[in-house]
């Protein structure tokens, strides 16, 4: 029974790591007691039923995404964002550009290297 609660314990202390999460704000919400982790570790043990009502509750709240997750679902969602955007204003920019026309390069002419290269070749 002690290797149960050392194991729940150790779930218990990972999940406050990564929420940042108060013991006894974890104990008042998974337990309905404040004193519910203080007490784990003073060597109470759980029933059976109380350990699957906390081993649920962390299940139901996972863990917070990660910093570089969050960047990564954060530039999935843009990018989703803007394709759904393209794809909504397609209408307005044909009629305004032509089919597809303002989807190329949005150059309107040559480049100052190139206006520059043109004219030392016609002074040459």
């Amino acid at each position: 029974m002690k290797t149960a609660t050392t194991a729940l314990l150790i779930t218990i202390g990972r999940y406050l790591a990564r929420t940042g999460m108060t013991a006894t704000a974890f104990g008042s919400a998974a337990a309905n007691d404040p004193g519910f982790v203080p007490g784990l570790r003073n060597g109470r043990t759980p029933r059976a039923l109380m350990e699957t009502r906390v081993r649920t509750f962390m299940e139901a709240n996972p863990l917070p995404l990660t910093g570089k997750q969050m960047r990564e679902q954060r530039i999935a969602q843009r990018l989703a964002d803007a394709s759904a955007w393209r794809a909504r204003m397609k209408p307005y920019f044909d009629s305004l550009y032509g089919p597809d026309e303002w989807a190329e390069d949005r150059r309107l002419g040559p480049t100052r290297k190139q206006v520059a290269a043109a004219a030392l070749k016609e002074a040459a």
